[in-house]
């Protein structure tokens, strides 16, 4: 059965490909296109400490389920330049939030984070509430998936 989200997305984008006449790119099938260096380079993110790109206003709370190629060079204004919302968190209660000790200023460890997702522990904490790090953020807390597309993303991690 295909992925609701990877299906959503996939309509949607197809819908948008017929009115504009562009070509969508998924990030869920291959080859896997680099999102992560599109958005940095079209909105100047940077990635969280749990390697997922943090934005000013949104926080950990975004997500991009396709990018869109035009024939023609379409001009755009430069990515304004935006503070990392990390550098400006002196808590940083992600980083003690996570119960597998999976995320430290260095990197994300996340095989020891899956390991711990199968655990009493991980199926009654994160898997239950979505990630303990990620809800931690208090940047963008008013963006916050609600409880079951929480438990929908964690599913599918």
């Amino acid at each position: 059965m295909a992925d609701p989200l990877d299906a959503w997305s996939r309509r949607i984008g197809e819908e948008i490909e017929s009115e504009f006449g562009c070509k969508a790119f998924y990030p869920f099938e291959k080859p896997w296109w680099p999102f992560q260096s599109w958005i940095n380079a079209a909105e100047g993110l940077k990635p969280s400490p749990l390697a997922i790109l943090i934005h000013p206003e949104y926080g950990l709370w975004h997500g991009y389920r396709a990018a869109f190629g035009f024939r023609e060079a379409i001009a755009l204004p430069e990515p304004a330049e935006l503070n990392h919302a990390c550098d400006d968190c002196a808590e940083k209660p992600c980083l003690s939030a996570c119960p597998a000790h999976a995320i430290a200023p260095d990197g994300f460890d996340l095989p020891r984070c899956r390991s711990h997702l199968s655990t009493d522990d991980g199926r009654q904490g994160c898997m239950q509430f979505g990630c303990l790090a990620r809800n931690a953020c208090p940047v963008g807390e008013a963006y916050r998936y609600k409880p079951a597309q929480l438990r929908f993303h964690m599913d599918a991690l």
